[in-house]
């Protein structure tokens, strides 16, 4: 379903051509005057690589297969978890200013998920744990 919507006899060029252009499109909604020619290109593709996930798991009609194994369609592009390790205070605060509604879509997939599953994903790490344990035990 997704190859042929996408790609429907086009040629290779062509796909080429479509790609390049969506990317042109984002990339250069930030304009980056100052600096050298590597230091550009070290933000270009670090912005780039920002956009590489969370990655969309539905189909063109919106359908996807859920945990369960069974094809949903809840109404909306449903994305992948992001990592969540402050993603939530800065990259999706970068997705949010540059892509509004991939970034609508990126949180109804993550609130849709926290219903689910009766909590809301984090990124918790173990040192925080003992941090917490320490400040709450006056060591």
């Amino acid at each position: 379903m997704n190859l042929e919507a996408e790609m429907a006899g086009k040629s290779f060029e062509q796909i080429h051509t479509e790609a390049t252009s969506t990317w042109e499109t984002l990339l250069s909604k930030i304009q980056v005057s100052g600096g050298t020619e590597d230091q550009k290109e070290t933000f270009y593709s670090t912005l780039y690589r920002s956009f590489l996930w969370p990655i969309l798991l539905s189909d063109v009609n919106g359908a996807f297969k859920n945990a369960k194994g069974e094809i949903v369609n809840k109404g909306f592009r449903y994305f992948s978890d992001p990592s969540f390790w402050d993603d939530y205070r800065n990259k999706l605060i970068l997705l949010g200013m540059l892509s509004p509604d991939v970034a609508t879509d990126v949180i109804k997939s993550i609130t849709d998920r926290g219903a689910i599953r009766g909590f809301m994903p984090t990124f918790f790490m173990a040192i925080m744990l003992l941090s917490l344990q320490a400040v709450t035990s006056g060591a």
